[in-house]
């Protein structure tokens, strides 16, 4: 049999030249990828006074370490260059040994030097831009790109004002990026060949028109999504850069050797932030990883950006489907995925979380259908345990505050259906989702509690937030980022005018629309100014309410009710003597979709400005010191923050110390004496959570007075100090607990398949019989 599939699969290819060719364009494509990853790395390396003084007007001289450079202040200019590079395509390794002493602007920030690759006989051969150093650490890696062969690029070195000397720099080819660019053609080959196969009607795994349909047309709305992260550069508008230094975050923490990781090493200007201690950044591994890979800040979170489209428009059509058909399933994921609110969270917003969350609101719904449809079995209540299981952790590893919102959402669906919800079964069912949902997060939960309910950090406080809200207008607004978009509210509007006017609507349908229109209609209101937001505030537990910071969040409630209400009037029109209705209404709010993206991308290709950035120092250490600022949430209450470091003004020490140090693995020490015979007292520079530990000498961490991280010495003592992050014992338990729950479900669904496999065989087999 296999011989045969084989065989056919080989016809397939051979019958028509273009194929031949492509497979040809491929193997080639393969092979060169292949031969390019087990070559020898390129390396170079230079010393000092191998460096080539570049600078104009002013005199560069050698320092006590024997480094060269500006020994002086100087205005910024390029002051030294290497000899010049033969370099292939691809991603170089530059470190550097240096000394940086920056002067400080008229704003308060300082003036930065780094580095830079550039080719003045062909500036398309390389990635060009200036790689600030770390002006608080002696040597430093940087990401160097090359996009075509070249024989005359050079790595030059620029002051931007103060003290910059620099010692050696070694250059040396990534290979990991090389190898993974070998591993990332062949899949991408082979996934072109999957999808010929599965598509081309002559193919022997055609998998059927109606299938075919499905996939190009989830396929080409997925491209359309994506069409903005396929630019080149990244713009960084609202919280982009927020969350690129996650990103980037979770990478150094990685490299540190956390994991799961719980501290941004390179947030504060070093002093470290917890990010994932108050955020879900669970998906934020996959960009992560790439960027371990070798690929450019802006590849990792552009293809990120595309993954997700494509999860989006998975999950809406799995899920909608077994409740709708195969067409209104097709046509509601298509109006989900081009929804113009979950555009806007993506673009012109980009907020990770709220997007992500906006992927997995279909699979609460179709978890819900399976625990509450009327034809709900015993597997049905089996699967939806797990199906909003997932959808809940997954919700909770994107967004808290839509994570509560759906839960509202949900428990208003309990209520409506309470007949139900007190069953036995139900109940079963839904306590077997609530313990799976728990033992699968439990390593984030039980962390995230031990901090928000310690008291010690700052909270999410949005005042006004009445005034937060949108106005009516404001959400037939295609372009404004908090509208729901024209295309979406037509959806609404036209179920419900068909459900007014359409009597003969089937009754289960017109409910599940009427409720529908409910949640799509409260969500409209929510999030305006009409909603008494202020004086739900005031209510006793107004907090669980008020907490969601901005009330045009519940847009993503009006988005998902108001498409819901739609394909249900659908679902009920083509079961009634207008059902003829159906195609047209589908069709034409697919086109107003469309139509409404194409605007979408028309406007705001005129307002775009897309940055390139390659590498973490672009981001991390730029004019605006934006590493360190970040957020100014869940910080340590005494902390006081500042443009250049945190105020300490309330620290009384008995005992000397030389320079803080920051080593690998995350590792912050300092040499110190105690010299008045009595317990002394260090402060670090790093903010306080929960998880520090001394590693080397003798101490106990406490919590300074100004939300740093200090340690109590015993009398008397001296020597090297160091602190690292380490997790608490019982957050390993958690974490264990959690991996464990994973693969017994993973083991339960696989188990299941091959029993239900092997049923099938045997009931086929007693059938021939």
């Amino acid at each position: 049999m296999k011989n045969q599939r084989g065989r056919e699969l080989l016809r397939f290819w051979a019958r028509n030249p273009v194929r031949m060719v492509l497979l040809v364009v491929e193997l080639v494509c393969i092979a060169a990828a292949i031969w390019t990853a087990v070559q020898p790395p390129i390396c170079y390396a230079f010393e000092a006074e191998q460096l080539e003084n570049t600078a104009q007007g002013v005199t560069l001289g050698y320092d006590e370490n024997g480094y060269y450079g500006a020994t002086y202040d100087i205005e910024w200019q390029e002051i030294l260059a290497t000899p010049e590079l033969t370099l292939s395509p691809g991603r170089y390794e530059a470190t550097v040994e240096y000394y940086i002493r920056p002067t400080m602007m008229k704003d308060g920030l300082y003036h930065r030097s780094g580095i830079g690759l550039i080719d003045s006989k062909n500036e398309s051969t390389v990635e060009d831009g200036i790689l600030i150093l770390d002006e608080t650490s002696n040597t430093d890696t940087v990401t160097l790109t090359v996009w075509k062969q070249t024989d005359t690029a050079v790595v030059r070195f620029v002051d931007d004002g103060g003290i910059f000397t620099v010692g050696k720099i070694s250059i040396v080819q990534n290979m990991t990026y090389t190898v993974f660019e070998a591993i990332a053609t062949i899949l991408l080959c082979l996934a072109l060949d999957l999808a010929i196969l599965m598509l081309c009607p002559s193919s022997p795994l055609y998998v059927g028109a109606k299938t075919a349909v499905v996939v190009i047309v989830l396929g080409c709305a997925t491209a359309l999504a994506s069409a903005l992260a396929l630019i080149d550069g990244v713009c960084l508008f609202d919280d982009c850069r927020f969350h690129l230094i996650r990103i980037e975050g979770i990478v150094q923490a990685l490299r540190n050797g956390q994991f799961p990781v719980r501290i941004n090493p390179i947030a504060k200007n070093g002093y470290g932030y917890a990010t994932s201690l108050f955020y879900g950044e669970l998906f934020l591994y996959f960009p992560a990883i790439l960027r371990l890979c070798g690929v450019t800040i802006q590849g990792a979170y552009q293809t990120f950006v595309v993954a997700v489209h494509v999860l989006t428009a998975v999950i809406s059509y799995r899920s909608f489907r077994p409740i709708f058909g195969r067409k209104i399933g097709l046509v509601g994921a298509v109006l989900y995925v081009l929804s113009p609110y979950r555009l806007h969270r993506l673009y012109a917003a980009a907020a990770i979380g709220e997007y992500l969350a906006i992927t997995f609101l279909p699979a609460v719904v179709y978890g819900l259908w399976l625990l509450y449809n009327k034809d709900s079995d015993r597997k049905s209540r089996a699967r939806a345990s797990i199906v909003l299981a997932l959808a809940f952790s997954a919700l909770l590893q994107s967004h808290m505050i839509n994570t509560e919102i759906a839960v509202l959402a949900t428990a208003a669906v309990c209520l409506i259906y309470w007949r139900q919800t007190f069953r036995k079964t139900v109940l079963l069912a839904w306590i077997r989702a609530v313990g799976l949902a728990v033992l699968l997060n439990l390593w984030f939960l039980l962390p995230f509690v031990t901090v928000m309910t310690s008291g010690i950090y700052n909270e999410i406080n949005e005042p006004n937030i009445q005034q937060r809200g949108q106005t009516l207008m404001a959400l037939f607004n295609n372009s404004n980022k908090f509208a729901i978009g024209p295309s979406v509210l037509l959806c609404g509007a036209a179920a419900a005018l068909i459900l007014c006017a359409v009597r003969e609507l089937p009754h289960r349908w017109k409910k599940l629309g009427a409720i529908s229109l409910g949640f799509g209609t409260a969500g409209v209101v929510l999030s305006t100014k009409l909603f008494p937001w202020d004086a739900v505030e005031k209510l006793p537990f107004g907090k669980i309410f008020t907490v969601i910071q901005f009330p045009w969040r519940y847009t993503t409630l009006a988005t998902i009710g108001l498409i819901l209400t739609f394909l249900f009037v659908i679902k009920g029109i083509q079961q009634t003597e207008y059902g003829s209705w159906a195609k047209p209404l589908l069709s034409g709010t697919a086109a107003v979709a469309v139509i409404c993206v194409l605007m979408y991308w028309s406007d705001w290709g005129q307002s775009m400005s897309p940055l390139t950035i390659t590498d973490t120092p672009q981001l991390a250490y730029n004019n605006e010191n934006f590493a360190y600022k970040m957020d100014g949430m869940y910080l340590p209450k005494n902390s006081c923050q500042t443009d250049d470091g945190f105020a300490t003004p309330n620290i009384f020490t008995t005992v000397t110390t030389g320079d803080f140090s920051r080593e690998d693995k995350g590792v912050t020490s300092v040499e110190y004496t105690e010299y008045l015979g009595q317990e002394g007292y260090v402060e670090f520079p790093l903010l306080y959570y929960p998880g520090y530990s001394v590693i080397e000498g003798e101490g106990t961490v406490v919590q300074s007075s100004n939300g740093l991280v200090g340690v109590v010495v015993p009398a008397n003592s001296s020597g090297r100090l160091a602190v690292a992050f380490r997790e608490p014992k019982r957050w390993l338990l958690a974490n264990s607990v959690s991996a464990v729950t994973v693969l017994a479900l993973v083991a339960c669904v696989i188990y299941k398949k091959r029993c239900k496999r092997k049923y099938l065989m045997e009931d086929g087999q007693n059938s021939l019989t």
